[in-house]
C-alpha cells in the first residue's frame, strides 16, 4: 500500500531550502540603515520647523548653510543655533543655484519660500519642500 504523505526527509529538506533563502532576504535589507536614514531626514524636518519658529518669534534671520553631509542654523550674529552632521545620505538642493548653500530664513523672506532639499542614500530620496509662511514640509520619499 502506498501512502500519500511526504517522508520526514523532504519535509525537512524543504524547510532548509526556505530558511536559508529567508536569511539571504533578511541579509539584503539593511534594517538599521533604513531607520537611520528615516531619522536623519525627521530631524532635519524638526530643525526647519525650529528655525522657522525662531525666526518668525524673534523676528531675527536664521541662516541656513548646507553641505553635502552637514548643515546647520545660524543666526544673525553668527553664533550656531543647529548643527548636524549626515551619517547614511547626502543634501543637495534640488532645483536651485548648487554653488548657494546659504538661505536666509527671515520674516520678510517668508513668503519667497525655502528651497527644495534632497537627502539621498543608497536605497531612497527624499525631497524636502518647505513652506516657511505656513510651515509646512511635504516629503517626497522615492525608492531608487
Amino acid at each position: 500500500m502506498k501512502s500519500k504523505a511526504f517522508s520526514l526527509i523532504e519535509i525537512l529538506v524543504s524547510l532548509f531550502i526556505i530558511s536559508i533563502i529567508i536569511i539571504i532576504c533578511i541579509a539584503k535589507y539593511d534594517f538599521t540603515s533604513n531607520a537611520l536614514q528615516k531619522t536623519e531626514v525627521n530631524t532635519l524636518i524638526t530643525d526647519i520647523k525650529t528655525a522657522r519658529n525662531i525666526a518668525m518669534n524673534s523676528g531675527r534671520s536664521v541662516h541656513f548653510r548646507m553641505q553635502e553631509k552637514s548643515y546647520k542654523f545660524v543666526d544673525g550674529t553668527g553664533k550656531i543655533i543647529i548643527n548636524r552632521n549626515i551619517e547614511k545620505g547626502r543634501l543637495y538642493f534640488t532645483r536651485k543655484n548648487p554653488l548657494t548653500t546659504n538661505y536666509v530664513i527671515s520674516k520678510s523672506s517668508a513668503a519667497s519660500g525655502f528651497p527644495s532639499i534632497t537627502y539621498e542614500s543608497h536605497n531612497y530620496k527624499y525631497e524636502l519642500v518647505a513652506q516657511i509662511a505656513s510651515g509646512r514640509i511635504r516629503v517626497n520619499e522615492i525608492k531608487k
